[in-house]
């Protein structure tokens, strides 16, 4: 299927302007050099974004790209999501809405129908940038050997107003098992890969993504970045990963990485990283203000790491038990004395 152009879709919401509103990718030729561009299949999952949904598959459509395939997955949304996919069903492969196992599932039952040579999936409240497919077509098509890129991408708001840039780093299985250094809105991967290596895991509900990207590290799966912005990556107050992060998230993050520690597939000199992955989980847990998720991350640390963490994170873990208040505090005090006095405290 073509991409539509501007002037075939609805016309925007009152007061919506710049991409993907009021702007479109520029149109790509019908051919690649003589040759059919490769198909794109795109899959959103999405239950009740009818806020953010019509960004998102506004921004998919507008790439000028000659062949997607577009494929919508909803959970059985009640807000306005049906009627905004009803709006633009002219363009969109296939949609459904009706009650799944959750995000994962909603995920493997779309590329189930796709029939692409590059997959890509993208929440119902992220959006990618624009000129991202035929870019995306084109690093694939000078890189034969590589089977995922991944980009980098910027925060917005609930506005779409830019908050920060994300810059990610050349590919490390080693780095990504510790940070986590992969955006799931900004990478894309041939149908090849996902069909021999695997699908995400259903019984995962926040890092799928993660998990997945780890399984085909572990595989030789082949990643590449490219220094480039490729998505918009929302941060609201309805957002799962801000909501849910700390309570599910992280003890997902906690059994993946315990059960890696463990696996003969993972090589002996990548443990150190699992390590440093359960303390980066404590930081966070620190500064998402969680005490119990603190104590448990620094259990399984010492059970895994055989040592006490440093003396800070002990010292952080105690603050945390004086109360939120207290070191609501401590966090506005500590951003007084480096604003003001330039004195850092690194508690």
């Amino acid at each position: 299927m073509r991409c539509p152009t501007l002037g075939e879709l609805p016309p925007p919401p009152h007061g919506r302007h710049g991409w993907p509103w009021t702007e479109e990718s520029d149109p790509l030729a019908p051919s690649l050099e003589g040759e059919v561009w490769p198909r794109i299949s795109i899959v959103t999952p999405s239950y009740n974004q009818g806020e953010f949904i019509e960004e998102t598959i506004r921004a998919i459509l507008l790439q000028g790209y000659p062949n997607i395939e577009y494929i919508i997955v909803d959970g059985g949304s009640i807000d306005n999501t049906t009627e905004i996919i009803k709006k633009y069903e002219s363009h969109i492969a296939y949609w459904v809405s009706e009650k799944d196992r959750g995000q994962s599932h909603a995920i493997n039952k779309g590329f189930e129908r796709t029939t692409g040579e590059i997959y890509f999936w993208i929440n119902s409240d992220d959006f990618p940038a624009k000129n991202t497919f035929g870019f995306i077509a084109n690093a694939f098509r000078q890189e034969p050997d590589v089977d995922v890129i991944y980009g980098d991408n910027c925060d917005v708001d609930q506005h779409s107003r830019p908050l920060q840039l994300t810059k990610f780093s050349e590919f490390s299985t080693g780095e990504l098992i510790a940070r986590n250094r992969i955006g799931q809105a900004e990478t894309y991967f041939r149908s090849s890969t996902w069909k021999k290596y695997g699908l995400v895991n259903e019984s995962l509900h926040f890092i799928m993504d993660y998990e997945l990207w780890i399984r085909w590290a572990l595989e030789n799966v082949r990643f590449r970045h490219c220094p480039r912005v490729l998505a918009y990556f929302r941060i609201h107050e309805k957002s799962k990963t801000q909501n849910l992060l700390m309570r599910v998230a992280q003890v997902e993050n906690i059994a993946l990485l315990y059960d890696l520690y463990h696996s003969k597939k993972l090589p002996h000199h990548l443990r150190p990283q699992i390590i440093e992955g359960i303390y980066f989980l404590c930081q966070e847990a620190y500064f998402c203000l969680d005490p119990r998720r603190l104590w448990i991350n620094l259990f399984h640390y010492v059970r895994l790491a055989k040592r006490l963490p440093p003396p800070s994170m002990l010292l952080r873990g105690i603050l945390l038990l004086l109360g939120k208040r207290f070191n609501k505090f401590l966090s506005s005090l500590k951003r007084t004395l480096i604003t003001k006095y330039g004195i850092r405290i690194t508690i």
